[in-house]
């Protein structure tokens, strides 16, 4: 039994019971009122009675309006960045174009790279100990390939040398095989000495001249803006053939481009081809048995090196397109050899 509790000690008592009791019941669940602005479209707000602005329950809430998630970081860009002025860079020489594109601020990568990537020459002794020399036109003249990347690695951007890595040496491997088929019985048979240097003369660019930062692809803004350059650069090279590698560099190639895709038939024929039905890039595997015009200059698409590395089963496939390739242009020009009368 306990102590005997007088009346007023007995309702104090009650009375702290009960404000225990409030104090541990769950609070009331506060109603939330929308308000929605309908003059100027803006998506509904939700507005809890008894907060102001800064109160604890309206700091740092996210933005969760559905204008503020369909932000799109091109078209920020876009504004933030005047667009390439290709109707000038259509009147430049090969060194104005490349003191211009040496100071080019037109997108994010130009704050974040080491150097302009502008192309480089590729010679027999080429290699990741002996890089190529920086491309020049007064050098190249009559290049018979001009091989075309997507944007360069992050040794190129450390080292102007595409060979430095691993992909780089493959590619240039074979590039020298490649070479070795001018004297393959099936060349010296159909070609004379004049069709027999179709590789000798080589040059590798990149549709971006500058490295992305963190090992990303550029951005479709950063694409266009390099593309006036790019487009400038081969018709001041004029090769005799191109070669593209991999599915990233056709698209940031023909993407807007004006080229017309051909087909080529076992036959030797050339039918032109839509393969950007709907603005969907064709597959990889189609894009190798054709032979598309990239300013009315025989183009082929092949494997990236990179990829070869990560699936060397294919390589066999990508030496069947360099030969098939070098095969089209001796057959090419064995043709013009023989359309074209002899001085007598």
């Amino acid at each position: 039994m306990g102590i005997p509790m007088s009346g007023f000690a007995l309702r104090q008592k009650v009375a702290q019971k009960s404000l225990a009791d409030r104090d541990l019941a769950p609070p009331k669940a506060q109603i939330p009122i929308e308000i929605a602005d309908q003059t100027r479209g803006s998506s509904a707000r939700t507005h809890y009675p008894n907060q102001t602005p800064s109160s604890p329950g309206n700091q740092h809430k996210p933005n969760t309006s559905p204008l503020a998630s369909q932000v799109n970081p091109a078209s920020q860009a876009k504004r933030d960045y005047l667009p390439t002025d290709a109707s000038l860079l259509q009147t430049l020489d090969w060194k104005e174009l490349q003191e211009t594109a040496s100071t080019c601020q037109g997108c994010a990568l130009s704050k974040t790279r080491q150097r302009v990537v502008w192309g480089s020459h590729i010679e027999v002794n080429s290699s990741k100990s002996l890089p190529p020399k920086s491309l020049d036109l007064a050098k190249v003249e009559n290049l018979d390939w001009l091989i075309i990347d997507y944007s360069p690695t992050d040794l190129e951007d450390q080292t102007a040398n595409p060979f430095a890595n691993e992909a780089g040496q493959l590619l240039v491997n074979m590039l020298k095989a490649l070479r070795s088929q001018d004297s393959a019985p099936w060349v010296t048979q159909q070609a004379s000495s004049e069709t027999k240097a179709l590789v000798r003369s080589m040059a590798l660019i990149n549709a971006v001249k500058c490295h992305p930062p963190g090992g990303r692809n550029p951005d479709e803004f950063e694409v266009s803006q390099c593309k006036p350059y790019l487009q400038r650069q081969i018709e001041l090279l004029r090769p005799k053939a191109i070669l593209l590698l991999g599915i990233q560099t056709y698209k940031a190639v023909f993407t807007n481009s004006g080229a017309t895709p051909t087909q080529t038939s076992n036959s030797g024929t050339s039918a032109e081809t839509n393969t950007n039905t709907n603005n969907k890039t064709p597959p990889l595997t189609q894009l190798r048995g054709e032979v598309l015009r990239l300013q009315q200059i025989p183009t082929f698409v092949t494997y990236h090196p990179g990829s070869l590395l990560l699936h060397p089963q294919d390589k066999a496939k990508a030496w069947q397109d360099l030969t098939r390739a070098h095969s089209y242009l001796v057959a090419q020009e064995v043709a013009l050899q023989k359309a074209t009368p002899k001085p007598k």
